[in-house]
Parts: structure tokens; C-alpha cells; sequence
């Protein structure tokens, strides 16, 4: 019995000194180990530094939630200019300042610009029979751009010279001289029709064939020439020899 008894007092002395309860010479019986704290990141949760105790589920523990991310200012990546004729990009992404993780990305498109073109100059004139060609560049991306000039057009007006026509006469616009232009049923009292004179030269004739040739000019003024008749009478005489 009395070593029964001893044991039983070795048994209550050790579970008083496993104990965590507070007693009145010592403030707390606990077994602690210390634990360093961690700090939070912008998606990770941290705590602060704490004890625990061996002997029991007694902690310090206090955890710091999450910093959540802090956008940067937006940055521009992937920039691709518009041309004259082509589209171009760029893409808008935002940062986390602090992790640098991408927190956002926008694609966005730029119309093409369009070509700056400037003045058309003359490449080469156009003519009464041929057409011109002018032109004009881009500022930008030296695209050329050309187009026709109309050929020229010569006006020709009649001086009828006191005669009369069967039909009104016109002026007319032509590319070149035809015979068909200048053939007119024209009277002019006893006076005979000759043909069409420029600057006093004749040109075409009452029959529409050209006589002498002109270079056309932008306006032109054609004049009806007439002449009198001209009768030659033959006398002779037969002499019985």
C-alpha cells in the first residue's frame, strides 16, 4: 500500500507540472516556443510573429489579411503605327506596382491615316490631240496618284464675210482640222465662194480640201473669202484664103 500510495504522488506532482493553469506564484505555466511572423503579400494573407505552447492549443497567432494589388499607371506595349494604308495597335496594360503582376490588358486599334497628298503638278501638257498627265505625292509615304488632262480643244469661229448660209454656223470645238468642219453652201451676191482663210492664208478650200495647213490655237476665227467671176470670152476670126 504504501507503494501504491507513492506512485500516486509522483503521478499528482507531474500532472501539476504539466499544467497550463495560472497559480498564484506564477503567472503562466506554459511551454512556449516563439514563431516569426510573415509578412502579407497582395494575394497571400501574412501573420504577425507568435507563441505557442507546447503543453496545449494556446497561441499568439494573429493573421494580417491580404494587401489586395495597387495599379500602376497604364503602359503602352505592343505599339504598332498606322499607315496611309494600314491599321494600327497597341495594346493598354496596367501593373501591380508592388508585385509587378499584369493586372489588366486592352487591345486597341488606330484607323489607318489616310494618304496626305499635296498639289498636282503637270507631268506633261496635253495637246489637241493627245492627253496630259499630272500628278500628285503623299507626304507621308510618297504614294503617287496621277490623272488625265483632258486634250485641248481648239474653238473655231466662222466670219462669214457678208455671205449667207442655207443653215446657222456655229462655233465649233475640234481636236484637229477635217474637211467635213468647213463645208458650207455659201452665197454672197455675184461673188463666187472660194474657201476659208486664217490670218489671211487660206486654208480650206469651197470644197472642204485643206490647202494650206495651220497649227491650231486655243481660238481660232476662220474667214469666208469670195472673189468675182471671172468670164474669158475668145474671139477669132475665120479668113477664107
Amino acid at each position: 500500500m504504501k507503494k501504491i500510495g507513492l506512485l500516486l504522488v509522483i503521478f499528482l506532482f507531474l500532472m501539476v507540472l504539466c499544467s497550463c493553469e495560472k497559480s498564484d506564484s506564477d503567472v503562466c505555466n506554459h511551454d512556449l516556443v516563439h514563431h516569426d511572423g510573415k509578412d502579407p503579400t497582395c494575394t497571400e494573407t501574412g501573420y504577425k510573429s507568435y507563441d505557442t505552447c507546447t503543453r496545449c492549443d494556446y497561441t499568439t497567432y494573429e493573421e494580417i489579411p491580404a494587401l489586395g494589388h495597387k495599379e500602376s499607371s497604364v503602359v503602352i506595349e505592343n505599339n504598332i503605327l498606322p499607315t496611309c494604308t494600314t491599321k494600327g495597335s497597341y495594346d493598354e496594360v496596367i501593373y501591380c506596382s508592388v508585385c509587378e503582376e499584369k493586372l489588366s490588358r486592352v487591345h486597341k486599334e488606330v484607323e489607318a491615316l489616310g494618304h496626305d497628298f499635296g498639289d498636282w503638278t503637270m507631268v506633261y501638257d496635253s495637246t489637241f490631240t493627245t492627253t496630259g498627265l499630272e500628278q500628285r505625292i503623299c507626304s507621308r509615304c510618297g504614294a503617287t496618284e496621277t490623272r488625265q488632262i483632258e486634250q485641248k480643244f481648239a474653238t473655231i469661229s466662222f466670219d462669214l464675210n457678208g455671205g449667207i448660209s442655207s443653215k446657222t454656223i456655229e462655233p465649233i470645238q475640234i481636236h484637229e482640222l477635217n474637211k467635213n468642219d468647213f463645208v458650207f453652201d455659201l452665197t454672197n451676191g455675184k461673188l463666187k465662194f472660194k474657201g476659208w482663210s486664217y490670218n489671211g492664208v487660206l486654208v480650206f478650200d469651197k470644197d472642204g480640201i485643206l490647202v494650206n495647213s495651220v497649227e491650231l490655237q486655243g481660238e481660232m476665227t476662220f474667214k469666208a473669202e469670195f472673189a468675182e467671176e471671172v468670164t474669158l470670152t475668145i474671139f477669132y476670126t475665120l479668113y477664107n484664103l
